[in-house]
């Protein structure tokens, strides 16, 4: 079965601060292997961002430290999680790590955007970002 990736410039528009493209930098490539789970889409995210000041960072983007509510298109379910740095990740307290597919996917996404990507496991996945909180 073949399976279509969206195009990455038919991607919602990402926006990254300076701050946080220089934190992101740090744990690319030498920090994780191309095979980690979000590894893949942070490289193209970060790759296609905005860099602005923080000053001029659009309202209600996803950066580090963010709270973000979303939905998941596929099952329908809404979570809301904090974006962290992998050594602050912890799952029992809704802190999720930039390197995790989800992480990675809502790094620079102003609200009420979608993404949609294949996962290497070939699923598919969908995400609307519905609030973002400093």
């Amino acid at each position: 079965m073949l399976t279509i990736q969206p195009a990455i410039a038919d991607r919602p528009a990402v926006f990254l601060t300076i701050a946080d493209l220089e934190r992101l930098i740090d744990l690319l490539p030498e920090s994780i292997p191309p095979t980690w789970p979000g590894a893949m889409l942070l490289a193209e995210e970060i790759a296609r961002a905005h860099i602005c000041a923080d000053d001029d960072l659009p309202a209600r983007v996803v950066r580090l430290g963010s709270t973000v509510r979303y939905r998941d298109l596929v099952s329908g379910r809404e979570r809301t999680i904090q974006l962290v740095m992998p050594g602050d990740a912890d799952i029992d307290r809704n802190r999720v790590s930039i390197l995790s597919p989800i992480g990675a996917a809502v790094i620079g996404m102003p609200e009420e955007q979608t993404l949609v990507w294949t996962e290497p496991s070939g699923d598919r996945r969908s995400i609307q970002v519905l609030e973002v909180q400093d």
